[in-house]
């Protein structure tokens, strides 16, 4: 065997694993979308501040939009980036899952950018208040939520569709090389949420239908605002359903995204254990967000 045809074996250790992590994230949090997405969102909090009506900061599908699926862009091109390790990576190599790990271990950027912007529009609200006709969010002051369920939607609607969205993107880089693919997903996932929520939230009070409400809490984003005759009387009503399963939902489909995409790399690592569990919790959590 000549030195040419060499190739040491993977390695995989804490170490590699933390460095490549630091450096996904890092490419994260300066890549193009991301810094897109979080400048829409900054430009809002601004004109609120300003007085000029944007909608509140817990308002429904903004982190989803500007940090979801953007999410799903980044996330994808920082697993087409890292296929070039393969053959970079000759005479120190990593294994392929352990820098999958570290992709989804950046998918934390977008989860703390999207707690960090919401800390910033409570703090803008604090200092000045909305018109009650600008808040666009069920609120536990106004007796429509419970502070529970309230609490739940932002980490819903938050943290975790941030970390999904790029999680999401993750995997399709990982498995559809062409950049197109991530354009397909991010469209696709957008364009289902808007038919559905727009159908779910013009049904009068909450009146829902079932197979609506089906269809909308099966869905990976959400929101609990039915608007349609709460528009008549001024003050919001709560869809049915339980926002508290919708987050365990919501946690168990982050959940398989990332061993799923596991598994396809780890022929020597049983992940089944973990796929039912999380299959499991998805489903208990999809009834309680329908039924509860």
């Amino acid at each position: 065997m000549t030195a040419d045809t060499y190739r040491p074996p993977a390695v995989r250790t804490h170490g590699a694993l933390t460095l490549l992590a630091w450096m996904a994230a890092r490419r994260y949090l300066v890549h193009p979308v991301h810094l897109a997405g979080l400048g829409l969102i900054l430009l809002g909090a601004a004109l609120g501040a300003a007085g000029t009506p944007t909608g509140s900061w817990d308002g429904p599908l903004v982190t989803e939009l500007y940090l979801g699926v953007g999410g799903i862009f980044v996330g994808a091109s920082l697993a087409r980036r890292d296929q070039a390790a393969d053959v970079l990576l000759v005479t120190a190599p990593v294994e392929r899952s352990t820098r999958t790990v570290a992709l989804f271990a950046a998918c934390a950027v977008p989860a703390v950018t999207a707690v960090l912007t919401m800390a910033l529009g409570a703090g803008l609200e604090h200092v000045r208040p909305l018109a009650a006709e600008d808040i666009t969010a069920l609120r536990p002051s106004n007796g429509e939520i419970t502070q529970v369920e309230y609490l739940t939607t932002l980490l819903e609607s938050g943290p975790v569709a941030a970390f999904g969205g790029a999680a999401l993107g993750v995997m399709i880089g990982r498995r559809f090389l062409r950049p197109g693919a991530a354009v397909v997903g991010a469209l696709g996932l957008f364009l289902i949420e808007m038919v559905v929520l727009g159908a779910a939230a013009d049904v009068p009070g909450a009146g829902e239908t079932w197979p609506v409400r089906a269809i909308a809490a099966a869905l990976p984003w959400t929101f609990w605002f039915v608007e349609g005759d709460a528009l008549a009387t001024g003050a919001g009503v709560m869809r049915p359903g339980s926002p508290v399963g919708h987050l365990f939902y919501a946690v168990a489909l982050c959940g398989l995204v990332v061993v799923d995409t596991l598994r396809s790399e780890s022929a020597g690592r049983d992940l089944r254990a973990a796929t039912v569990a999380l299959t499991a919790l998805a489903l208990g959590g999809y009834l309680g967000a329908l039924l509860g």
